[in-house]
């Protein structure tokens, strides 16, 4: 390697690694409907468990969470609705199912960047 940086093979590895770790994490959505492709990336797949579903906006209701959930679990769900409820008002009411669907895919999208680079 010289002093100049990463030699490009390298750079062609961490771009692949970066791009599985991404697909691992986001999943696949349906380019017309948004929604995730089955089964979703691991994001997708927590938010699910936390009681968090792509096609309903009303999954984001405090009296929704699974009574499965620890109490911390529930605290980091309320967290997690609120940061998807305002991802979701960047493109219209919350409420809204389309801006509601955007918001959802904006998170994970977010989420997932935040840990591959972390990682």
């Amino acid at each position: 390697m010289s002093g100049n940086g990463l030699n490009s093979d390298v750079k062609r590895a961490v771009k692949a690694a970066v791009l599985s770790l991404r697909a691992l994490l986001e999943g696949e959505f349906n380019a017309q409907t948004g929604m995730p492709i089955p089964p979703g990336g691991d994001v997708v797949r927590q938010l699910g468990r936390f009681g968090i579903l792509p096609d309903r906006p009303e999954s984001l209701a405090e009296d929704q969470a699974p009574d499965y959930l620890s109490d911390d679990e529930k605290t980091k769900r309320k967290r997690v609705c609120a940061a998807i409820r305002r991802e979701a008002a960047l493109f219209g009411p919350p409420d809204d199912k389309q801006a509601f669907q955007k918001g959802f895919r904006a998170f994970v999208r977010e989420t997932s960047y935040t840990w591959i680079n972390r990682f």
